[in-house]
Parts: C-alpha cells; sequence; structure tokens
C-alpha cells in the first residue's frame, strides 16, 4: 500500500515537472526572435514603415514646401505641416545619431543628414520669409537652386543607407536564426538531462526504501536463516559473507 503510493506520488511529480518544462518551452517558443509575438509587432512596423513617410526623409517636406507654391492659398496649412515635420526631423536625428549603427550606415546617415539640414536652412531661412511676403520670384529660385537639390542629394544617400540596412539584416538574420535554433536545441537537451536525472532519482529512492538492502536482500535474507538453522543444530562454523 504504502508502496503503491510513494510510487504515484513520485509519478504525479515527474509529470509535474515534465509539464512544467513543456509549457517553459511553448512560452519560450512563443517570445523568441521569430516567433509569434515578434512577428506581430514586427508586422504593423512594417506596415507604418510603408503608409507613412519617415521623417528622417524629406520627401514629404519637400512636397509640403512645393504645394505652397501651387496652392498660395493654403500656405498657412503647409507651413503648420512644415513645421511639425521638421521637429520630427530632429527628434529622429538625435536618436538616430545616439544608435549603436554601424559605421558604414553612420556615415551614410550623417551625409544624409548633411543635405536634410542644408534642407531646412533653405527653407526657415529664405523660402518661408519669401512665402509670407508673397514674394513668388523668390520663392522659386531658392526651391529650384537651393532645396531641390538638396532633397535629391538626400534621396541618393537615403537609396545607399536602405542597400545598406538590407544587406547588414540579411547577414544577421543567418547568424542570429542559427544561434536562436543552437540555443532551443541546448535547452531541449538540459530538459531532457532534468528529466532523466530525476526518473532516475525517484527510482533509487523507492529501491532504497523498499528494499533497503538491494534487490538480492530476500536472498541475503534467507542465507541469515539457514545459518540460524545451522546453529541450532549445534554446528559451530559458519560461513560468514
Amino acid at each position: 500500500m504504502i508502496k503503491d503510493q510513494a510510487r504515484s506520488i513520485s509519478n504525479l511529480l515527474l509529470a509535474g515537472i515534465v509539464l512544467t518544462i513543456a509549457a517553459s518551452a511553448l512560452v519560450l517558443a512563443d517570445i523568441r526572435y521569430g516567433g509569434p509575438i515578434f512577428r506581430k509587432y514586427a508586422l504593423q512596423d512594417e506596415l507604418i514603415g510603408d503608409i507613412l513617410p519617415p521623417p528622417m526623409y524629406e520627401v514629404e517636406a519637400y512636397l509640403e514646401a512645393s504645394l505652397i507654391l501651387t496652392n498660395p492659398n493654403e500656405m498657412n496649412e503647409h507651413i503648420t505641416n512644415l513645421t511639425q515635420l521638421e521637429k520630427d526631423y530632429r527628434t529622429r536625428k538625435a536618436y538616430w545619431q545616439a544608435s549603436a549603427l554601424t559605421p558604414e550606415e553612420m556615415a551614410t546617415l550623417q551625409d544624409a543628414d548633411t543635405h536634410a539640414d542644408a534642407f531646412w536652412d533653405a527653407v526657415d531661412k529664405r523660402y518661408l520669409p519669401a512665402a509670407r511676403a508673397h514674394d513668388t520670384a523668390t520663392m522659386q529660385r531658392v526651391h529650384d537652386a537651393e532645396m531641390e537639390p538638396a532633397y535629391k542629394a538626400q534621396h541618393k544617400a537615403i537609396l545607399r543607407l536602405v542597400d545598406q540596412s538590407n544587406g547588414f539584416s540579411e547577414a544577421q538574420h543567418g547568424h542570429d536564426g542559427w544561434v536562436v535554433g543552437l540555443m532551443l536545441a541546448g535547452i531541449a537537451l538540459l530538459a531532457g538531462l532534468v528529466m532523466g536525472a530525476l526518473w532516475w532519482a525517484a527510482r533509487a529512492v523507492r529501491l532504497r526504501v523498499f528494499q533497503p538492502n538491494g534487490p538480492d536482500f530476500a536472498g541475503r535474507q534467507q542465507f541469515h536463516v539457514e545459518q540460524m538453522h545451522h546453529l541450532d543444530a549445534g554446528q559451530r562454523q559458519l560461513d560468514y559473507r
């Protein structure tokens, strides 16, 4: 009875440990790099990247500034939009300048920022003052001679940066996938070893408790009974094993 209860308890403990390890493995698979949670947020980031112009790329600012020339009656609206776009650009510029980009990417980003700064300098100091003064000739000159070249130069730098980023991601993705796979395999092996060790320990405990002298205990017990019979028969010489 006690033996059966102890075996049941040990089996329940082993089952609980197995379930705990399995649940941990499922959670790890869910939150790991490339897992469902990662892919969910990555998909949303990709969507936003495709539908919104990025603050570091002056394509939207160039459009807003150009629209002032073609739609002077909506100048105030476009100026408000330009103010927010410049604010967003300055914020993201500070963020990326302090980031851990590769040296190659950082050099290209700084080149793009140089042209973006030239664009905003022309907008703030010459283009918008001329727009407020309704000086269309000056606006056109600044637009064609300063803003458009700055935008085109930044566009070329942005395309180089995109190529560099894609190349880095492709190279790192293969390496990181291999590392994640190796770590998962190691965790699975460790879990198997732990389960095996626990099974062995439970078995050893059962043997010690219910067969305290080992599996040959019954044989040795019979031997000692026979020795006691010899003593009863008057034999003095005993076989000490």
